[in-house]
């Protein structure tokens, strides 16, 4: 009897998931891209790929793997105290998770993976307001790399 409550509350809570995004592949990631988007675009160039979409009130989600030029944060990036060194060290390796308001008090946030430097993988939002911020750290949170 509980092994059926188990499985029809892990039915429940993957149809609620699957309701709010939509999955995307992107190499060996899978991303929950929010639903709702307005307009979706790709920019490729020499040094990789980000995919935008853009939602009402100008909310932008991405994600990617450019590593020759500026993310879509960058900006907001530079107006943090420590800029020089999030950048440096987002190149370093690791993971970073970074998070801030704007000049508009919406939020954003970018997720750094760097193993080595041809294994680069971001994915971030801007412009989000208070009252969809769990919607999009959520879509952050439940994406995923399998090495």
């Amino acid at each position: 009897m509980k092994l059926k409550v188990f499985v029809i509350c892990i039915f429940l809570i993957g149809c609620f998931i699957s309701r709010k995004f939509e999955v995307k592949k992107f190499g060996k990631y899978r991303i929950k891209v929010p639903n709702g988007y307005l307009y979706r675009g790709i920019v490729m160039s020499t040094h990789g790929v980000i995919h935008y979409y853009l939602y009402e009130d100008s909310i932008l989600f991405y994600f990617g793997n450019e590593h020759g030029g500026e993310r879509p944060n960058h900006d907001n990036i530079d107006k943090i105290k420590e800029a020089k060194r999030i950048h440096e060290a987002i190149f370093e390796g690791g993971i970073y998770d970074i998070t801030g308001m704007n000049d508009k008090n919406l939020f954003w946030r970018e997720l750094f993976y760097n193993r080595t430097h041809n294994k680069i993988f971001f994915v971030g939002y801007s412009n989000v307001p208070m009252e969809k911020k769990p919607l999009f750290d959520s879509a952050i949170n439940l994406s995923f790399y399998k090495w």
